[in-house]
């Protein structure tokens, strides 16, 4: 969902798609979305103000599969996931994977979980990291 998010903003705008995944960010606040585009260096390339960028941005993208909307937000160009559609496609793989589903690592790599196990009763000091 998100490269294709990627994928449409960088057909839109002319950038590469390496340049868009590394000014995709979370929102700093839950309902502003979750996912923003910065539009600074394109409103630069662009010859408009940030905030009119982004306004034009949100009317010529297309948005893929599991995007509900997008929202021009001061200079930011912020996305809402389709909550439904995302819950949809989790289920289908979680079916699909069948009792395999959370078995394995992604990638064949090794996954180490360490329990601290601090005293409750005493305070949590650096010590306790190791």
């Amino acid at each position: 969902m998100q490269d294709q998010l990627i994928d449409n903003i960088a057909a839109t705008t002319g950038l590469e798609p390496q340049q868009v995944a590394a000014q995709i960010s979370r929102p700093p606040k839950l309902d502003q979305g979750d996912l923003a585009f910065p539009c600074f260096a394109l409103a630069k390339q662009r010859k408009m103000s940030p905030v009119e960028c982004a306004t034009a941005l949100a009317a010529e993208l297309e948005l893929p599969a599991g995007i509900a909307r997008a929202e021009a937000l001061g200079p930011y160009l912020n996305f809402f996931v389709d909550r439904t559609e995302l819950t949809r496609r989790t289920i289908d793989t979680a079916l699909q994977q069948g009792h395999e589903v959370g078995s394995r690592p992604a990638h064949d790599e090794c996954m180490i979980v360490e329990y601290s196990s601090p005293n409750i009763a005493k305070p949590f000091h650096v010590g306790h990291l190791r």
